[in-house]
C-alpha cells in the first residue's frame, strides 16, 4: 500500500501532459489551468499535504462540471455525425461532437485521480 503514492507521480505526468497538448485548443488556457491544479494536487498527494476534505470537494466540483457538461456529450452522441469536417474555431484536430467527448474524458481521468487521492492520503491529513 505504501507504494500506491508513487502512482500520483505518473498522475502528475499525465496532467501536465494533457495541459501541454492544450495550447493550440481555442479554450485551452481553460483546460491547461484545469490540468495544472490537478498535477499540482497530485503532487501534493505524493507529499501528503492534502487532506481529505480538500480533496472531497474537489472530487465534488469534478463530478458536478461532469454532469454539467453530460447533456452536451448526451445530445452529440444521439446526433452524432462521422462526415461532419473537422472545425478550426473548435480545435485543429477534431470537430464539435467529439470535443465535448475529449473534455468529459479529460474530466473523467482527473477524477479517477482525485478518488484514488482520497483512498490513499493518511487519515491524520483530516
Amino acid at each position: 500500500m505504501k507504494y500506491l503514492k508513487y502512482l500520483n507521480i505518473v498522475f502528475t505526468l499525465s496532467f501536465i501532459l494533457f495541459a501541454i497538448v492544450q495550447w493550440n485548443d481555442p479554450d485551452g488556457m481553460i483546460w491547461m489551468a484545469v490540468y495544472s491544479g490537478a498535477a499540482l494536487v497530485s503532487v501534493l498527494a505524493f507529499l501528503d499535504k492534502v487532506s481529505k476534505k480538500v480533496l472531497l470537494s474537489l472530487i465534488a466540483v469534478t463530478f458536478l462540471s461532469i454532469c454539467m457538461i453530460s447533456p452536451d456529450v448526451y445530445a452529440s452522441l444521439i446526433n452524432y455525425n462521422p462526415n461532419l469536417q473537422p472545425d478550426p474555431m473548435v480545435t485543429h484536430t477534431s470537430n464539435l461532437q467529439t470535443e465535448f467527448f475529449k473534455e468529459a474524458g479529460g474530466l473523467c481521468v482527473i477524477l479517477v485521480a482525485l478518488v484514488f487521492q482520497y483512498y490513499t492520503v493518511p487519515r491524520q491529513l483530516l
